[in-house]
């Protein structure tokens, strides 16, 4: 490359996209360079902040300017110097001065399941974040975010949505346990906030639901509404709530309980807006608003 105004074009400045516009022989370069960054991104994370240094440096002090007269040849060659420095930096140890932050990793034994494929990890084993929720089927991380990123984490017992925060999630026979240490985590419908911690148990929300139904179908109708309110309410209830909040609702008004139904059919509307049980209790609403 012989143009004088090579640096600011290399280094994307302002001035030299400017440039590049108006320059033929550097927008040559530039569409040449994306393609080795495009080639070497894809199947590899962003580069660190001290990855990216290193990789300029390799750039800078390797950089000679052409001694031939092909120019048609230097901007290939400019590429393919920069690609060779980029795989350099891929395989070139880490500085031992250079502590890379695991912003995931598992604090004992853990196994998960991510994209259909069932993994487990030793203790210490960093994790990558990306768009995907992970599955923790058994063991314990630790996650300490970023202003900005965001990383989920299923469990048999719940959900929990993290954005910027630092917390740490164990799953086992016991049901799932979660300790906040800044910031705060949403967790099935509820949030849980820095210094807090919660134990979510699917094994009693399946129970409840179970004696509910055996309540009402046994003719306990006010101990089975009692039952389903307390189940909704319930943390990481969210798959048990908008119909318990139905069958509620339903024996309220069974038995005469036409306001606490309505309020019930509010509260579930509120929740569940665009649930599966809309049209039952559109339905149940009609039929409260006929006995007035």
């Amino acid at each position: 490359m012989t143009c004088p105004q090579e640096q600011e074009v290399l280094t994307g400045s302002p001035a030299g996209a400017a440039h590049a516009a108006s320059c033929a022989e550097c927008a040559e370069s530039l569409r040449l360079l994306a393609g080795v960054r495009a080639v070497v991104s894809a199947g590899r994370p962003e580069l660190t902040g001290a990855a990216r240094a290193r990789m300029w440096r390799t750039i800078e002090t390797g950089h000679m300017r052409p001694r031939f007269g092909f120019t048609g040849f230097v901007p290939a060659a400019l590429a393919a110097a920069f690609g060779a420095a980029i795989l350099l930096l891929v395989f070139r140890p880490a500085d031992p001065t250079t502590t890379e932050q695991k912003p995931v990793h598992a604090t004992t034994a853990a196994k998960i399941e991510h994209r259909g494929s069932k993994l487990a990890l030793a203790a210490g084993a960093p994790l990558s974040i990306d768009t995907d929720p992970i599955k923790l089927e058994a063991g314990e991380l630790e996650i300490a975010l970023a202003d900005g990123i965001t990383f989920e984490v299923v469990t048999t017992e719940v959900r929990v949505l993290a954005v910027g925060a630092s917390f740490k999630i164990g799953a086992g026979a016991g049901g799932t346990h979660l300790v906040v240490r800044s910031g705060s985590v949403r967790a099935g419908d509820q949030v849980v906030s820095a210094g807090e911690e919660r134990t979510f148990h699917e094994l009693d929300l399946d129970r409840m639901a179970r004696h509910a139904d055996e309540l009402r179908r046994g003719g306990s109708l006010d101990e089975a509404a009692a039952e389903y309110l307390a189940l909704a309410a319930r943390a990481g209830a969210d798959a048990y709530a908008e119909e318990a909040l139905y069958r509620a609702a339903k024996i309220l008004a069974d038995i005469g309980h036409s306001t606490a139904a309505r309020e019930t059919l509010a509260e579930a509307t509120k929740r569940f807006p665009n649930g599966t049980l809309v049209p039952e209790r559109t339905l149940l609403e009609e039929a409260l608003d006929h006995e007035k």
